[in-house]
């Protein structure tokens, strides 16, 4: 409660907007300065961090373990210090700091079995000041536990916590899987790893010499190699380097590491961009046959293999975990049915989604994700989730596969998977007679579309009346990229 708030007349109502809308409340007693450099800025956040008494507020965009970044992390460092000195037991504190160090001597068992004492404890910071030090040709490793790589596009990449990093000394950095079993590299496994040979000296690959006795290595520098005992903090995502660390001084052992082809097979893979002049303005029912058009004939050797089949069932998937508009579940099933119908196989159709809840309250949007991937009883009535509304449409899509295609279809109930339990990339596959069509939309098949409507024209789509089947004008607001590949399974 604010005694005595008075609100100037000519701002009242922008400012009973800002409550209204976003609950963004008015408070007395502020004041606020306008700083143009950082010279300035700086030097008065380091005098009110100085003056402060009771608490201190910082909202920045970044603070970087950088000389500005320590002044200012030690001055708040200092400030808590010298506020609660007073109430330090410090016999206390320094049997616990004993106790710690004493501790950190003890090594783990498969630390010691490896290596003995000759390990030492570190950390990921300090690895990262070594490397940013280091004048050598440095090598990071990376397991091979591909479905939970995320290198780029997500909120858990690896690329945005560490590229910056590794970046400054890219051309005499080697990129190293250290492989922990024999998983095999698909598609996006390999458009990752091409991805980074784009900006590192080489990408190679080795069996991690450690693996049976649980070390995995993160990196070699001058003379150093870092690894971890932890499994979760290997793979390339952005829990890569996390925890505890050591180091041996040891000889690289990726020295004798092979090569990673990463070279593009014409005859099973054909990597494409939809930009430029490619079709910016396209109905849902086209996409399929533009994917078709632009993969180079790998659809059509498909297709002709599954009509010297036609006897057996194709098994088709779409795995895409981030799929949650009534938009994109139209524009999937009429994608998937241009293939099927290709193919004229009889079908089995799996949808490989992860369940979620998020609070939009957009249940009743064409466009926006749902608010949720089940169905919820609510007192006012009943709220369709995403899985309901795809069980509901996918049955009418296979009715009309039949009735009008003579395609008989088998549906896979539809049961949304935990979350973070699927990999991180999408794709729509078919699978026949020991072949398999692998579609991989870059970010899903939705992904850089949106509803197109002509200049002077709006059409609107009630979601209460409309079908799998209702054809709506797409435009394309972004180039997309696509992997379609064909291999034997």
């Amino acid at each position: 409660e604010q005694h005595d708030l008075i609100i100037p007349e000519k701002y009242r109502f922008i400012i009973n907007q800002f409550s209204n809308q976003t609950y963004a409340l008015p408070f007395k007693d502020n004041e606020t300065d306008i700083y143009t450099d950082g010279h300035s800025f700086f030097l008065a956040l380091l005098k009110e961090i100085g003056r402060a008494k009771n608490h201190i507020h910082i909202d920045t965009y970044i603070i970087d373990d950088d000389p500005l970044g320590r002044l200012i992390t030690d001055a708040l460092i200092d400030k808590a210090t010298l506020r609660y000195v007073n109430h330090i037991d410090i016999q206390a504190a320094k049997a616990w700091i004993k106790e710690e160090h004493n501790a950190r001597k003890v090594l783990p068992e498969p630390v010691q079995k490896v290596f003995g004492d000759g390990a030492t404890e570190t950390s990921l910071a300090e690895m990262l000041r070594a490397l940013v030090a280091s004048q050598n040709e440095v090598f990071f490793f990376v397991d091979d536990d591909f479905n939970h790589w995320e290198y780029e596009g997500t909120d858990h990449c690896w690329k945005g916590q560490f590229i910056n990093r590794f970046a400054q000394n890219a051309r005499q950095t080697t990129f190293c899987m250290a492989r922990n079993g024999d998983s095999k590299m698909t598609a996006p496994v390999l458009n990752m790893v091409r991805s980074i040979k784009g900006w590192v000296k080489n990408v190679v690959n080795m069996q991690n010499p450690f693996a049976g006795n649980g070390l995995y290595p993160l990196a070699y520098i001058d003379g150093r190699l870092y690894f971890t005992n932890n499994p979760d903090h290997i793979t390339l995502n952005d829990k890569w380097g996390n925890g505890t660390i050591y180091y041996i001084r040891t000889n690289n052992i990726a020295a004798t590491a092979e090569a990673i082809c990463t070279d593009v097979k014409d005859s099973g893979t054909k990597i494409f961009k939809l930009q430029d002049d490619d079709s910016t303005i396209i109905k849902t029912s086209e996409l399929g046959a533009l994917i078709r058009q632009k993969a180079g004939g790998i659809v059509d050797r498909f297709v002709g293999h599954c009509q010297m089949h036609k006897d057996e069932v194709v098994k088709v998937a779409y795995q895409d975990e981030h799929m949650k508009s009534i938009l994109s579940i139209i524009l999937t099933l009429q994608t998937a049915g241009y293939f099927i119908k290709l193919c004229g196989n009889d079908f089995t159709m799996e949808f490989k989604l992860e369940r979620y809840d998020a609070l939009n309250g957009k249940w009743n949007s064409l466009t926006a994700n749902l608010p949720s991937s089940y169905s919820k009883d609510e007192p006012y009535g009943k709220k369709v989730g995403r899985d309901e509304w795809l069980e509901r449409f996918a049955a009418s899509w296979n009715e009309d596969m039949m009735f009008d295609n003579k395609i008989q279809g088998t549906l896979i109930p539809v049961v949304s998977q935990p979350k973070n339990s699927l990999t991180h990339w999408r794709v729509l596959s078919l699978e026949c007679a020991g072949k398999r069509l692998s579609i991989y939309p870059d970010g899903g098949l939705m992904n850089g579309w949106s509803i197109y409507n002509a200049p002077g024209k709006y059409q609107r789509y009630d979601t209460a009346t409309i079908t799998h089947d209702t054809v709506i004008s797409l435009c394309r607001n972004q180039d997309i990229k696509f992997d379609v590949t064909i291999e034997d399974c």
